[in-house]
């Protein structure tokens, strides 16, 4: 089963603003960025920028390639093309650095594009990506819940479509036979996506901020993060 990429581009190509403005997405916004901005990038590199949507985080390099299959967001922004994230025309080897975010891997086959990073990414260069884990507090109870990788429909921007959520477990063993290296993962929306079924979602947030920072630190409850930031060495 695929997610219709004709669907997700039109759908991206009619919103200002991929990062939609409520309290969970912009927590999400800008705990992505802050982790970015404060990751040591080779001055020097070469970067792609996976599903960009014409954002460069603010990140200094050498040179940034911004793939996204949503054109109109990438109107504008030099060194774009038009491509999706599990078939694009770089040679091998070609990267120092992969970064994809915003939960884009969650809209494509999360083997394919985790190998196409792989091909594209030099020998030691380092993959970071963000990705909704299927284990995540929000979906306990729920048929998502621990699915290795199960089609889900969200309600986004008032809008109804899907995209694939994959648990945890999944995305590691998928490394592992990819050969990379799991240097890191950083969960986040821990306790907010348990407190989402008690409270609305502006106070389970706010309370989930400063939980999390705990819960991190339990192997068992990380585990649970409705997200998680992987950084990866090849």
């Amino acid at each position: 089963m695929k997610i219709n990429q004709k669907k997700v581009k039109e759908f991206y190509n009619n919103i200002n603003d991929v990062w939609e403005h409520d309290v969970w997405h912009n927590y999400s916004y800008n705990l992505i960025k802050k982790f970015l901005n404060s990751y040591t990038f080779k001055t020097e590199s070469v970067i792609l920028n996976a599903g960009s949507a014409g954002n460069d985080y603010g990140i200094q390099c050498k040179e940034m390639i911004h793939v996204d299959i949503a054109d109109k967001k990438l109107k504008g922004i030099k060194n774009s093309i038009v491509a999706n994230i599990e078939c694009m025309p770089f040679e091998s080897d070609k990267f120092d650095y992969i970064i994809c975010v915003g939960s884009v891997i969650n809209y494509s086959d999360a083997f394919a594009s985790l190998s196409e990073f792989y091909r594209v990414l030099k020998k030691n260069g380092i993959l970071i990506f963000e990705y909704e884990n299927s284990k995540g507090y929000e979906y306990l109870g729920k048929e998502e819940f621990k699915q290795d990788a199960i089609l889900t429909n969200i309600i986004y921007m008032g809008e109804k479509h899907q995209q694939w959520l994959y648990s945890y477990k999944y995305i590691e063993r998928i490394l592992n036979e990819l050969n990379f290296n799991v240097l890191k993962k950083i969960p986040f929306h821990i306790c907010d996506g348990l407190l989402s079924h008690f409270i609305c979602d502006t106070n389970a947030v706010n309370m989930g901020n400063i939980l999390d920072k705990v819960c991190k630190q339990i192997p068992f409850i990380k585990n649970h993060g409705n997200n998680n930031i992987m950084i990866c060495k090849k």
